[in-house]
């Protein structure tokens, strides 16, 4: 009796271990993708124009969120993480507005276009991803359709997310000029939200772009658009 009991408790145990198997694995998977894309996390969030990526650095967190991605290939957050990458290894590489886009750099603004596509699929909530797909198409010329509809995502979805609101104005100031007054006007609601909690950053866009005061004859009156607007000391 006891050597039966024991027994059916050791099936018990096997059978319960037997199930547990997936999850744990499951769970394993996790944990090693998240270990190898923490790099990438904390170096996408301290990256800044005044705080740029090393190509080395660039080369190394490729290589960790690549290794994260093989282990979960359908988590949206490491896909836009990878995306980022390579966005900062294009502006390494000689991004800039009004240039020719070179082969390499083309390349990695089409491979992090295709990465947004997936993440947003992935987190259709996400306005990261469609903010950061719209910002994509503009630097490889595409103001198109699928450019309106990402930027009118990434409004729904995060509509006073800082990022969100200068990744789309950022976007429509790489084409201002060909943009029609509906894409125009869109873009100018993002630069309202985003001057409210930072319009140095505002300015900053619009002055590198070469755009200050033909928006700024556009924005509304306030406090915070006289600071993003005053004149350009020469």
């Amino acid at each position: 009796m006891a050597n039966g009991a024991g027994t059916r408790r050791q099936l018990t145990a096997i059978v319960i271990l037997i199930l547990l198997l997936p999850v744990l694995y499951l769970c394993f998977k996790w944990v090693m993708a998240d270990l190898h894309a923490y790099p990438a996390r904390y170096a996408v969030k301290d990256w800044s124009r005044q705080n740029p990526a090393k190509t080395d650095e660039v080369l190394r967190l490729l290589d960790k969120i690549d290794t994260a991605i093989s282990y979960t290939p359908e988590n949206a957050e490491l896909l836009e993480l990878k995306a980022r990458i390579l966005y900062q290894r294009a502006l390494l590489n000689g991004l800039m507005v009004n240039q020719p886009l070179s082969e390499p750099v083309a390349n990695d603004l089409r491979s992090a276009l295709a990465l947004h596509r997936q993440a947003s699929e992935l987190r259709p909530q996400w306005s990261y991803s469609w903010a950061n797909l719209g910002l994509m198409k503009a630097w490889l010329g595409e103001f198109d359709q699928e450019w309106l509809f990402a930027v009118e995502q990434a409004k729904e979805t995060g509509p006073w997310e800082l990022s969100v609101n200068l990744a789309v104005s950022e976007s429509a100031l790489l084409g201002w000029r060909s943009l029609p007054s509906s894409s125009q006007s869109l873009a100018l609601a993002a630069m309202e939200r985003a001057l409210l909690h930072k319009p140095r950053a505002v300015r900053y866009f619009l002055i590198h772009y070469k755009l200050l005061y033909p928006i700024c004859a556009s924005l509304s009156q306030s406090k915070e658009q006289k600071q993003v607007c005053r004149p350009i000391k020469q």
